[in-house]
């Protein structure tokens, strides 16, 4: 059975800000799916792109934190 997180939940296991996660899902790096008001993501293809791209979304990270200090 395929796992889906919510937003907050899936930006805490993989270090992300909820707005990073924001980000990336509105210009389309990520996808996600509706369930009513509910935006969710699969694990598995967040945990895919993360591992497939981690220098990109490292820097995007640090730019988000450096953003909101």
């Amino acid at each position: 059975m395929e796992r889906y997180l919510s937003l907050p939940i899936a930006a805490e296991m993989f270090g992300l800000t909820v707005s990073a996660l924001r980000s990336m899902i509105k210009r389309r790096e990520i996808p996600s799916h509706r369930l009513g008001t509910r935006r969710l993501v699969k694990y598995s293809e967040l945990e895919a792109l993360l591992v497939r791209y981690p220098s990109k979304y490292e820097v995007a990270l640090v730019q988000e934190q450096k953003n909101n200090a």
